[in-house]
């Protein structure tokens, strides 16, 4: 178990570092299975477990509370370990480094997450005091989903809290358990919901459950509220269970107990742990980009998606939501020939929510004026003449869409899920692409975020009726030098910089 290797990697620091652990399962074998493998870590105060019945039903804000809340007074900086997290060696000294960070007042906030490690999100390590001023995480929040985001964009919206950090080097971060062993990464990802309320999330997909509780975070912030379950019992009721009455286990630093097979190399080295308090500075650790929108923040590597569709195409593509697809469609008509008229973006979650995801960011490419036939004629939106032209001929317009776009992205960077962006004009063929792609690489090239999936292009079917569709098109080489040239030309207008 994650936990048992856990404990033998923290084991020489066993005095700084407790383990509160809450069961919420009703089975007392199992309890009893594991305190029997943990008795020398239980029988030392290393570990301490509680047992509750007060959560029937799986509610990551409520279970983070209780295991919090349980931590005394003595203990200065709570850090969350989510249970199907594995640490590293690198990690226990690099805590212990952080926490006396935290502990002093210079930094308020310390996330451990690589993006070459996923799972390892909710690793947040945050002052005692802070915590509890802050009320915990959002019980009202849907069961999961965004609580992590949450609790690190209030941090960011107080003041004189000390520096909020992420640490994203690998080695010091560790990894995670598949929710599922052996499955797919979609596979995993509906584990997240398996235990929650049926008679109110049976339907739930975890996006969707995470989007909602996005929405509800930006509207308490926009309102300035940064302190959560007010006048409310924080977490649930949990019991401390006793250890038989033994000879507490040896004090001795090298008296380790006989953990048993340890996998993953994660023993390695435990004779070697460096006994110094404060072993070194964060390594590899970046300061979480303040914003002036709502305290956001545009963590380093953040991943995104895009796609792109036409309004009067999207109908014809059966496996969308032919009635919200439809209504588009309808919305767009009476625009035709003149100018656009906003479509309404609750139509368009509802038509790309089940098989493509739900839009965080929605772009209107239309406000572009669409390109002369005589020189995009027989070619998509990647025709280096017609970006070019989107630069030079529209640059105050592009620049316009690049700063709205940002503000989007940044509220919405960071979460579990990549920030899914959606750029639309009229057929999904020219402008919309044309945009989804000098969008997108600019965001990979001047903004440090990363392309979780090639661009997605709904309306790639009807290309190939009139246009080279981008293959073997000298116009439309993306890789061709004129056309990285663009991309690079970007970062010479420092005033579309996200920072």
């Amino acid at each position: 178990m994650a936990l048992k290797i856990n404990l033998a990697l923290t084991w020489k620091r066993r005095r700084n570092i407790t383990w509160h652990v809450v069961d919420f399962n009703k089975d007392d074998d199992f309890t009893n299975e594991m305190l029997h493998a943990l008795e020398p870590a239980f029988r030392c105060g290393h570990l301490k477990m509680y047992r509750s019945d007060g959560l029937e039903h799986w509610h990551a804000c409520i279970a983070k509370n209780t295991a919090h809340m349980l931590a005394d007074e003595t203990h200065h900086v709570l850090c969350n370990v989510d249970g199907d997290n594995l640490l590293t060696l690198d990690f226990v000294e690099l805590c212990l480094s952080v926490g006396a960070r935290i502990k002093e007042g210079s930094v308020g906030c310390a996330q451990f997450y690589s993006t070459c490690e996923a799972g390892t999100y909710g690793r947040i390590m945050i002052a005692r005091s802070l915590f509890r001023k802050l009320g915990g995480y959002d019980e009202t929040f849907h069961p999961v989903g965004c609580q992590d985001t949450d609790l690190i964009y209030r941090v960011l919206s107080c003041e004189g809290v000390g520096q909020t950090i992420r640490v994203d080097d690998a080695s010091s971060v560790g990894s995670s358990i598949d929710n599922k062993p052996g499955a797919s990464w979609s596979e995993c990802i509906k584990q997240k919901v398996a235990n929650t309320d049926p008679s109110k999330y049976s339907a739930w997909k975890f996006g969707f459950m995470d989007g909602e509780n996005r929405t509800k975070m930006y509207e308490l912030l926009q309102r300035g509220q940064v302190q959560r379950n007010i006048d409310k019992t924080i977490g649930c009721e949990a019991t401390l269970i006793q250890h038989d009455e033994k000879e507490p286990y040896s004090e001795n630093e090298d008296d380790a107990p006989d953990w048993g097979d340890v996998p993953h190399d994660a023993g390695q080295g435990l004779d070697g742990a460096d006994d110094e308090e404060n072993v070194q500075e964060v390594p590899e650790a970046s300061p979480v980009v303040k914003s002036n929108i709502l305290g956001g923040v545009t963590p380093r590597g953040f991943e995104f998606r895009i796609s792109t569709f036409g309004l009067e195409k999207l109908a014809q593509i059966r496996r969308w939501d032919n009635k919200a697809a439809n209504a588009i469609r309808e919305a767009w008509l009476p625009s035709k020939g003149r100018a656009p008229t906003p479509t309404n973006k609750d139509l368009i979650r509802d038509a790309l929510r089940d098989n493509w995801g739900i839009p965080d960011v929605f772009i209107d490419a239309r406000c572009f004026r669409p390109p002369p036939r005589d020189w995009t004629d027989g070619h998509c939106g990647f025709s280096y003449e017609m970006t070019r032209r989107f630069l030079q001929d529209d640059w105050q317009t592009f620049q316009n869409l690049w700063m709205n776009a940002m503000k989007d992205i940044k509220l919405h960077a960071g979460g579990v899920t990549p920030v899914n962006i959606v750029v639309y004009c009229r057929a999904g063929e020219k402008r919309s692409v044309g945009i989804a792609w000098l969008l997108g690489a600019a965001l990979q090239a001047h903004a440090g975020g990363k392309m979780a999936e090639p661009i997605e292009h709904l309306c790639s079917r009807f290309w190939g009726r009139r246009t080279c569709a981008g293959w073997r098109c000298r116009e439309c080489d993306l890789s061709s030098a004129k056309h990285q040239r663009l991309v690079m030309d970007l970062a010479a207008h420092t005033n579309i910089s996200i920072n």
